[in-house]
């Protein structure tokens, strides 16, 4: 795991680095941290974590950019965003990060100033590399959990 969360920033930095811009670089490392998301559950629910997070991200990020159209509003959806997805780890018991922290600055780097309507679809393309990084590393993850038959964590009933 420790193996893992060094390579999923390792990659991403790496990436960063050759894309040659820093402001949309940092995407990618920011969909690499979705990999802490990761724990290794009974029925693969660790790896459905990182990948439900990831996609929670990209569309709070999307959603945030197009508010970026009405400055207004923004704290306004902010708020909105994040009570949703407290009450979802919640109903879901998912586990990692507290509900806010990567939603969060999804969604702050959603308005970003950099970020407008010509670099959004640059910008979630970046997103999404370093998310893929996350959801590739969990996988790994689990096929090494499997082939080795370690424990993992049980998953608590929902009453």
């Amino acid at each position: 795991m420790k193996i893992s969360n060094f390579l999923s920033l390792a990659i991403s930095m790496t990436i960063m680095q050759l894309v040659s811009n820093i402001k949309l670089g940092t995407l990618v490392v920011l969909g690499s941290l979705f990999f802490y998301y990761y724990i290794p559950q009974e029925n693969y629910q660790g790896l459905k974590n990182v990948f439900i997070a990831g996609f929670s991200g990209i569309i709070a990020f999307l959603i945030m950019t197009i508010s970026n159209l009405f400055p207004w509003i923004t704290a306004l959806i902010l708020g909105t965003i994040c009570c949703f997805f407290f009450f979802y780890n919640k109903l879901w018991n998912l586990t990692g990060p507290g509900p806010f922290f990567l939603v969060m600055i999804s969604c702050i780097a959603g308005v970003h100033k950099y970020i407008n309507a010509y670099t959004t679809t640059e910008s979630v393309l970046y997103l999404s590399v370093g998310i893929l990084i996350s959801i590739i590393l969990a996988a790994i993850n689990e096929l090494i959990f499997n082939y080795f038959k370690i424990n993992k964590k049980q998953i608590p009933l929902i009453n």
